[in-house]
């Protein structure tokens, strides 16, 4: 794995606690990223983001960790906007 990936997961994974399928949703933003550049939150609600359920089932008892990673999206685009 290269070193961008990592970086960009270690940027959305403030959390040690996530459990495998909370773990997999990030991977998938993290690949998206990688592959597509920053995503609007929008597709967080699309396929395959959505396969186990909308990010509040995702992350039933751990909404803050939820808004942790929106708050990472955000960060990531308005960073992306100011150097673009």
């Amino acid at each position: 794995m290269s070193a961008v990936p990592v970086k960009i997961r270690l940027f959305f994974l403030s959390d040690q606690t996530l459990n495998s399928t909370q773990m997999e949703f990030v991977s998938l933003i993290v690949n998206h990223i990688v592959k597509n550049g920053s995503p609007d939150k929008a597709i967080l609600n699309d396929h395959p983001f959505n396969r186990d359920g909308n990010i509040v089932d995702i992350f039933q008892g751990k909404m803050e960790a939820a808004k942790d990673i929106v708050r990472q999206i955000d960060k990531l685009n308005s960073r992306i906007a100011i150097s673009g």
